[in-house]
């Protein structure tokens, strides 16, 4: 799964704040301003519907600029340089159904194209990092096991469990 973002979440619910408060001006302030215009030929209401249309802008603007980022987000999550890690941990691998994200315990009654593995590692410097991986990936790890990891971007390319023990790990970790 991408990693949880919520200054994306914070500028999608700006962006569409603004839009809402320019539109908001615009069809109360237009109104207004068509009302004096006919009635007196004042046009300086005009200035806060320009000012509504602005914002309007710069909501629908901040909004699809938000949306267009975490889709190329989504798409290049697997892409990057490709890094041995070492030692790591397999902290929990689990299966998530697409459409409802929730865990699926038995994962081989569904087909293939309906569930994403995940894997979730310490790393060498004790911070946990989901990836994830392909099934033949996913059932070569169990949860518990030290071993060296091949990943690229959030991918989790190939899991070689360790010969040595867990003492040996635990001393190279520090």
């Amino acid at each position: 799964m991408l990693k949880a973002r919520p200054w994306m979440s914070l500028l999608l619910m700006l962006g569409g704040a603004l839009f809402l408060l320019g539109l908001c001006l615009v069809s109360v302030c237009g109104l207004g301003a068509i009302v004096a215009y006919t009635r007196w030929s004042d046009s300086s209401g005009m200035v806060i519907v320009a000012m509504g249309i602005g914002l309007m802008v710069l909501g629908l603007l901040t909004a699809l600029g938000v949306l267009v980022y975490g889709i190329w987000l989504d798409r290049t999550r697997h892409k990057g340089p490709q890094k041995t890690l070492a030692p790591v941990q397999v902290v929990a691998a689990y299966v998530l159904d697409k459409m409802t994200q929730t865990t699926v315990p038995y994962w081989q009654d569904y087909p293939p194209e309906q569930v994403r593995f995940y894997v979730r590692l310490r790393l060498p410097n004790r911070q946990h990092e989901e990836f994830e991986c392909a099934p033949e990936v996913f059932q070569s790890v169990g949860e518990g096991m030290w071993g060296e990891a091949v990943v690229q971007g959030n991918w989790l390319c190939q899991f070689r469990p360790a010969q040595l023990q867990r003492e040996l790990y635990d001393t190279n970790l520090g």
